[in-house]
């Protein structure tokens, strides 16, 4: 199969930009190459509509609505499947917040089960960036982007005892115990965070263009799946800014091992995407598949945005959504995935022997938690002796 990618909505780093709060990532995928079938045919609607090439923003609602139908027509023949990925900027920060700061892996103070169980996961993150400002949250983003690892220390320190004087007056007494000592663990023990990220592919990794990208390697696999046909190739719209790490980020995913892992609650993880494919970065006026790639997001931010499009557009556009999948990596979009899938077992009721074993259980994890904290803890201080002797 074959893929073509268009992205919206790039603001690099600046991911409180309001008036661009939504990144777009959207793939056209063929069992063909479309490219080289639909050459001619997408050069004939570009002319029609008065261009040399289907750029949406230029021809703008008039123009598109003009071709709309004979393109629809044309996407029936070829019989594509879309993916659109729809990232937040926002929910970016309360994800890498809780992300950077509680992974037991790092923070031995953190509760493994609410890292690792998804539900628990993102729920505490929600809750974790409700209580957080917008100025700290402004200020955790600028450390974490820090080339400079003292000031990226610093910052990520400042940010721990900013939360730690909004702890008194959280209500939800619960969420605080489980936080708080992980906070408090992070504040004297930075240098066992991540928290700088050395090179620049290392700090784009965190920013929407990436993620995206990463939403959309995952919806090529389940489609590669669904079709059982392997990934040939994608090509990408250029990208000057992001084209390296496009690339290493591709070569990751595609290079990584087939087997599949289990997680927690019954969830299964294989890290290869799109497994033997190459990635190419194209200008649009070279991929009629682009092109076509560009219009479809552009009506899809249109009618996200609820403005106007032509009745052909729309009949296109429903056509598109019932061949599409889509990610919503948004607060809205996450919790209501939540609930949909999860909701029945947090609203089943449970007996005293399924408490009882529960209680049981979360002892032993934060026995194990308590433990962590105080291996680490003799593991400094016999490194500080050894250093005082040197």
């Amino acid at each position: 199969m074959y893929v073509f990618v268009d992205e919206s909505g790039n603001t690099g780093a600046h991911l409180f930009d309001e008036a661009q709060p939504i990144f777009l990532t959207v793939a056209l995928m063929t069992r063909t190459d479309f490219d080289a079938i639909y050459t001619k045919p997408i050069a004939n609607l570009a002319r029609a509509a008065g261009d040399t090439q289907l750029h949406a923003a230029k021809l703008g609602v008039a123009r598109i609505e003009e071709i709309a139908r004979p393109l629809h027509k044309l996407l029936q023949r070829a019989d594509p499947r879309f993916y659109i990925s729809r990232v937040e900027k926002r929910y970016i920060v309360a994800t890498k917040m809780f992300d950077l700061l509680f992974d037991p892996g790092e923070n031995r103070a953190a509760s493994p089960h609410i890292y690792l169980m998804r539900p628990l996961r993102i729920t505490f993150a929600v809750k974790f960036a409700e209580i957080v400002t917008e100025d700290m949250a402004r200020d955790f983003w600028a450390s974490m982007m820090e080339t400079n690892p003292d000031r990226a220390r610093g910052g990520m320190i400042q940010f721990c005892d900013d939360v730690l004087a909004l702890l008194p007056g959280i209500q939800d007494k619960g969420f605080v115990e489980r936080i708080g000592p992980a906070i408090e663990w992070a504040r004297e023990n930075p240098e066992a965070i991540y928290f700088h990220s050395d090179g620049r592919i290392a700090r784009q990794g965190h920013l929407p263009n990436l993620v995206g990208f990463g939403n959309l390697m995952d919806g090529v696999e389940v489609q590669s799946q669904a079709w059982r046909r392997p990934v040939r190739r994608i090509r990408h719209d250029r990208q000057s800014e992001f084209e390296a790490a496009l690339r290493w980020w591709h070569d990751l995913y595609a290079n990584a091992s087939p087997e599949r892992v289990p997680l927690m609650m019954g969830e299964m993880f294989k890290a290869q995407r799109a497994g033997g494919s190459t990635f190419e970065i194209s200008t649009a006026e070279a991929s009629p598949g682009i092109q076509v790639t560009d219009v479809i997001m552009w009506l899809f931010n249109r009618l996200h945005r609820e403005k106007e499009i032509g009745a052909d557009s729309w009949r296109m556009m429903q056509w598109v959504f019932r061949r599409a999948r889509q990610n919503d990596f948004s607060f809205d979009g996450v919790l209501g995935a939540l609930d949909e899938r999860y909701a029945h077992i947090m609203t089943e009721p449970m007996d005293e022997a399924r408490l009882d074993a529960a209680r049981e259980q979360l002892a032993m994890i934060d026995a194990a938690t308590k433990g962590r904290v105080e291996a680490y803890r003799a593991e400094k201080d016999a490194k500080q002796i050894e250093g005082d002797k040197a």
